[in-house]
């Protein structure tokens, strides 16, 4: 993940933030989550969504599963909503993290 965030980072300090393609802000953000920086993530999603690029489904796929491998289960449904009122369709991967998270809760 660091040779992800660099690559990132040299980017924007090139201030070519604006031709950074979604692709590249989602591979950024699969770097993090095994790393757990939920704040990194939203900080990179921000940065996104203020470059005028929509969050995709891989987008919402990396930080549902973030949010879940961090136990914030209610911000993952929060964003869930927020991806499905988008008229995006969930992937496996959100929904077998949203339902291990909270079976994981009851626990």
């Amino acid at each position: 993940h660091e040779i992800a965030t660099k690559v990132f980072d040299k980017f924007k300090d090139k201030k070519v933030v604006e031709y950074i393609p979604l692709r590249m802000y989602n591979y950024l953000l699969q770097a993090l989550v095994p790393q757990q920086e939920i704040e990194r993530a939203f900080a990179v999603v921000r940065d996104m969504i203020s470059s005028g690029i929509d969050p995709d489904t891989d987008t919402y796929t990396s930080m549902i599963r973030m949010c879940c491998s961090c136990g914030y289960i209610e911000k993952a449904c929060e964003i869930y909503q927020h991806m499905i009122s988008q008229g995006l369709r969930p992937t496996n991967t959100i929904a077998n993290s949203l339902v291990f998270t909270h079976c994981k809760q009851r626990q």
